[in-house]
């Protein structure tokens, strides 16, 4: 509709005397004057989100105290739980392809479970008189070592005495076996830590026994007591941690027999003592990441340097750490695949808290226990990313691109 410059203004649209007149500047804006301050919008909700993401920090810390606390009052129970789970995830494969070929669920789980302890059991009576007969020549290396340590004390640089030298010796003596109280509550405490162990060991391989035959039942159990909006996420990161659970202890098992082997084949080649057991902890150290290996390695190089001096030690060394690389860089990236990605800190850390909350078990545990945990994280935040991408379903009151408004609405100026 044209407007006639002759028409008169309405009231409403007369200026006031306030205005400001035409081309004059208008005051600046006050605060409180509109109810509001420059960047309150800004700075209002930043502190509000500072202090709810701080009270979600006392909160994750409090239930991850709570947890701890929990589990060491229980690690009786808590530890047998999660070990038998580990080896489970190891036996399941076994006992689920005798379950194809129609072998009664029990049946197949207790085939497996005597065979791989029959295996196990082997290995040991196999390992036994070797390293009995091993440990005397060891025992012999060892004391010849300690006269030439003591011979190079007193003709060395140091040129100390032979009374300065049985003085020290003596110290040692005495401090291992002076305080009898303190040894005496050492043997006490052995003793209810190996009871301890001995009740943990018999209920992990119940727990192994029923993970193994009763696992798909267990799961669905489990996920009754999930909300049915919440039974899909719950189900695939049961799924996601089962599946980087086991690919890595599969992994660090093939690994740690590839290096186990390697090192084994090469210290025998340089007719270094204690072969099997050096070999058997290098596979055991690889299951404790970026320090086991390291430190099984050292235990051989100092095992050759008593048996056969500093030469052969130097060969070990270079012996296990280029078996080591050649596992770190070439073997390990192919075999572990996508199951586990942590950075060498994270690792570390999990590690370190692990051993101070339950020694040698707990950093056997640290690093799988973090895994899985950065893998169910992962896999709920991708279940709520896709959540919020699925489009509002048609019907819900919005006006879709393209439809027709409500009828009787008068139309806007977009049409």
């Amino acid at each position: 509709m044209a407007i006639n410059p002759r028409d008169p203004v309405p009231p409403e649209a007369e200026p006031g005397p306030d205005a400001p007149s035409e081309g004059s500047v208008p005051p600046p804006l006050l605060p409180g004057r509109d109810g509001t301050r420059p960047g309150r919008d800004r700075i209002l909700p930043t502190f509000e989100q500072v202090g709810a993401g701080a009270w979600r920090l006392v909160g994750v810390g409090l239930v991850i105290s709570f947890g701890l606390i929990l589990f060491l009052r229980l690690r009786l129970v808590m530890l047998p739980l999660i070990v038998a789970l580990f080896i489970a995830t190891l036996l399941e494969p076994l006992a689920a392809r005798l379950k194809r070929w129609g072998w009664p669920p029990a049946l197949a789980t207790f085939t497996v479970f005597v065979g791989v302890a029959a295996a196990f059991t082997g290995i040991i009576l196999a390992l036994v008189p070797q390293t009995v007969g091993q440990f005397d020549r060891l025992g012999q290396d060892l004391e010849r070592a300690i006269r030439e340590v003591e011979t190079w004390l007193i003709d060395g640089p140091l040129n100390l005495s032979p009374e300065q030298v049985q003085g020290y010796v003596d110290q040692v003596v005495e401090w291992i076996s002076g305080d009898t109280g303190a040894l005496t509550s050492r043997v006490v405490g052995g003793v209810q830590l190996a009871g301890e162990i001995l009740a943990g060991i018999a209920l992990t391989l119940v727990l192994v026994f029923f993970y193994v035959k009763d696992g798909d039942r267990i799961a669905a159990w489990a996920l009754t007591h999930v909300q049915p909006a919440r039974r899909d996420v719950a189900r695939a990161a049961a799924r996601r941690a089962w599946g980087t659970l086991s690919g890595y202890l599969r992994g660090t098992s093939i690994t740690g027999l590839i290096d186990a082997v390697f090192i084994g084949i090469g210290l025998a080649l340089l007719d270094v003592p204690l072969v099997l057991p050096l070999a058997l902890l290098t596979f055991f150290g690889a299951f404790f990441p970026v320090i086991g290996a390291p430190l099984a390695g050292l235990l051989a190089v100092a095992v050759a340097f008593v048996s056969h001096g500093p030469g052969r030690a130097i060969a070990v060394a270079v012996l296990v750490f280029a078996v080591q690389q050649i596992e770190s860089y070439l073997l390990a990236p192919n075999i572990m695949g996508r199951a586990v990605r942590l950075h060498p800190i994270v690792v570390l850390v999990a590690l370190t808290t692990g051993g101070l909350v339950a020694g040698i078990i707990g950093a056997f545990l640290a690093v799988p226990v973090t895994a899985v945990g950065v893998a169910v994280v992962g896999e709920i935040r991708r279940w709520e990313a896709a959540q919020l991408a699925v489009p509002d379903p048609p019907g819900d009151g919005r006006t879709q691109p393209g439809e027709p408004g409500p009828a009787g609405a008068a139309p806007t100026a977009a049409d």
